[in-house]
């Protein structure tokens, strides 16, 4: 799965959400970010996508985030916009991932879906 055209600029705060839809508790993915323009890789992160502990059995999908990606990845500041890239690690996966983008001034959110 692709995640095209992101910003990574200071007037955004921009989060990654992927679920796992058959909540296993055992899911996982790797999220790489590219440069949109170069193509080259700048941060990778494997992500498990646990359910709720207390469940049984689980009525919500696995789940994992990064709130704030500029946080998690200063490197991505000296790049105007990344493609995001998730890939499970775990065989038969059925996920989805998306990014909410919010305008800090506007307080406008936009999602960013699969393409």
């Amino acid at each position: 799965m692709q995640l095209l055209d992101v910003p990574t600029d200071g007037r955004f705060r921009v989060a990654l959400r992927v679920y796992d839809f058959d909540a296993t508790g055992e899911g996982a993915v790797v999220a790489r970010i590219f440069d949109q323009g170069l193509g080259s890789l700048l941060a990778q992160r494997e992500m498990s996508l646990p359910v709720g502990q207390m469940e049984t059995p689980p009525t919500r999908p696995g789940y994992a985030q990064i709130l704030d990606l500029a946080q998690a990845f200063p490197q991505l500041a000296s790049h105007a916009k990344v493609r995001v890239e998730i890939e499970p690690l775990t065989f038969g996966l059925r996920y989805w991932a998306y990014i909410s983008v919010a305008n800090n001034d506007t307080q406008f959110v936009t999602t960013i879906t699969e393409q």
